[in-house]
């Protein structure tokens, strides 16, 4: 089969053009665009004592999940609950860490997902409210 001076100019070209039309394709569907996606998930470590928090202070993003590694290293039972945007404890939108009471040696979690507007969230134990608290700032 024979081609044309211009036939193998072009061919080159078209290659090309699909070359880039396949990857601009690939990058949109594994959401290389950048639109969209929240903050990062993000991970503290956190010791329960007799009676507070360490640390205790906490800056996280606008809708960013928050994964808390609970470890009771006091001798006294403890927790963690965060109060919700009413500011209050034991209400609905509270999150408690699961479990809701460690006995001393004892670890768990408290999974969270910031409030989208920046603000001041309060938390505490339940067992020792006046003594172990700690606030998360999301900025």
């Amino acid at each position: 089969m024979m081609t044309t001076p211009l036939a193998r100019l072009l061919k080159p070209l078209l290659l090309a053009a699909v070359l880039a039309l396949s990857v601009a394709l690939l990058a949109s569907a594994c959401g290389g665009g950048g639109g969209g996606a929240g903050p990062e998930p993000v991970t503290f470590d956190i010791s329960m004592r007799d009676n507070f928090f360490e640390p205790s202070e906490f800056a996280v993003s606008p809708g960013q999940q928050v994964t808390f590694n609970l470890t009771n290293d006091g001798q006294a039972i403890h927790n963690m609950r965060i109060a919700g945007l009413d500011d209050e404890y034991n209400s609905d939108d509270d999150a408690v860490s699961d479990p809701d009471l460690f006995e001393p040696g004892g670890a768990g979690t408290l999974v969270w997902t910031a409030p989208d507007q920046p603000g001041t969230i309060n938390f505490r134990c339940d067992f020792h409210p006046a003594e172990s608290v700690g606030t998360i700032t999301v900025e």
